[in-house]
């Protein structure tokens, strides 16, 4: 009964009926159109802006930004294409050899060779940004002397046995508790300009460590 007053009523009003109607397949149609030109938008302004550029990293050799020259063109491009591609570049080796001794329950002693094919002998190739990560490395002697139960000195030193350039780290730590220790120390660093270690600065350092 309520359904046929309802459908009587609707149309008892012919032309307001069909206005409402209208009214609401236009708000729809409105509606979807611009939901979809958002979509659009959102998913094309990530392509063009790939579209418009060269590619999504560059790479740069150190020093071209300050002074752009070919002369500054990166070596072996062909490498970093292959890493890029996530292919294996060409095959080398790297080992270790180490001797380490306790002299005395007081004092300890570490000596380490490094060898590393990837490494390069004309310091013109030497590959600075992963020296100063220190993933390259070539002789490194440690020596640690325990002072008082509570204070050890240590004193570590790195040798590049073809340019000659090394660096002293000397360290003094202090066991302030059970979960704090206090450590300061100097770094000094000899070599050529152009050598391994000859362009490290001189340094020195404070640190305080808390464990919890």
């Amino acid at each position: 009964m309520l359904w046929r007053i309802a459908w009587r009523n609707l149309w008892r009003n012919r032309r307001r009926s069909i206005i409402i109607l209208g009214s609401l397949v236009v708000a729809t149609v409105a509606m979807i159109l611009q939901d979809s030109l958002y979509r659009g938008l959102a998913f094309q302004m990530p392509r063009n802006q790939i579209g418009l550029h060269v590619g999504h990293v560059q790479i740069y050799r150190s020093g071209y930004h300050e002074d752009p020259l070919v002369e500054l063109s990166i070596d072996r491009p062909s490498e970093i294409a292959h890493f890029a591609k996530g292919e294996a570049g060409p095959a080398f080796t790297r080992a270790i050899l180490g001797l380490d001794y306790q002299f005395n329950p007081k004092l300890y002693g570490l000596l380490e060779y490094h060898f590393n094919g990837e490494g390069k002998r004309e310091r013109a190739q030497y590959e600075f940004a992963r020296l100063f990560r220190g993933e390259i490395l070539n002789v490194f002697l440690q020596t640690v002397l325990q002072l008082h139960p509570l204070v050890r000195f240590g004193v570590g030193s790195c040798l590049n046995l073809d340019d000659g350039s090394r660096f002293v780290l000397t360290n003094l730590s202090y066991s302030a508790a059970d979960n704090a220790a206090l450590s300061a120390g100097l770094q000094a660093c000899s070599g050529a300009g152009d050598a391994e270690y000859g362009s490290y600065p001189s340094a020195g350092f404070l640190r305080f460590e808390w464990y919890f």
